[in-house]
């Protein structure tokens, strides 16, 4: 999103998203990769304006208004957001169900200023070291700090968060669960040594 004070390589994200996260998305570990830490992610596929091959990109979001919003820094130079000014045909995978939608780019100075708040809330630390420039500065500063930042709305009927999307508990169950596993396993190995 926009220009950084402190720009991270957008390569190292990229070679990150690729190697784990996209693979990691697409065997549906969406629910146990989200927290409000690392983040609410969801994995976008647009159809490649050169190769014409369904490309696959995690990206943050937010959902309200009856719509999910993404936000795309960079000055808009991300190949997921040039691939939907191409063709704004897009399926994306939220955690715990997938979506088709058409793409539709916010102009409106409100609606973006607001979709970027969300998305940036949504984006757990990754998203706060990328956007450090704009982190507890006043409304006007942020507005004029994200001019640049392209948003994009998927509007989907009957779309409501669920749990494991931005604001929802579920990812609390999740880890309660992975948790609570492990103590068991630790338990048994620890009585196996005794034995």
């Amino acid at each position: 999103m926009g220009e950084r004070s402190a720009p991270l390589p957008r390569t190292s994200f990229r070679g990150i998203n690729h190697a784990l996260m996209v693979p990691a998305l697409r065997a549906g570990l969406g629910p146990l990769l989200v927290n409000p830490i690392s983040g609410h992610l969801a994995l976008l596929e647009t159809t490649g304006r050169k190769s014409g091959r369904v490309i696959r990109t995690p990206v943050s979001y937010a959902i309200f208004d009856g719509a999910v919003y993404v936000a795309s820094g960079w000055n808009g130079r991300t190949d997921w957001y040039r691939n939907l000014r191409a063709d704004p045909r897009a399926r994306i995978g939220l955690p715990g169900r997938t979506v088709e939608a058409r793409a539709e780019m916010v102009d409106d100075p409100d609606e973006r200023a607001r979709a970027c708040h969300a998305v940036l809330d949504a984006a757990g630390l990754p998203g706060k070291a990328l956007r450090s420039d704009v982190l507890g500065v006043d409304e006007a500063t942020f507005r004029a700090r994200t001019a640049e930042d392209r948003v994009v709305r998927f509007r989907v009927a009957g779309l409501t968060s669920g749990p494991f999307d931005p604001g929802g508990l579920g990812w609390v169950a999740t880890w309660a669960a992975i948790l609570a596993l492990l103590a068991i396993l630790r338990r048994r190995r620890s009585r196996n040594a005794n034995a």
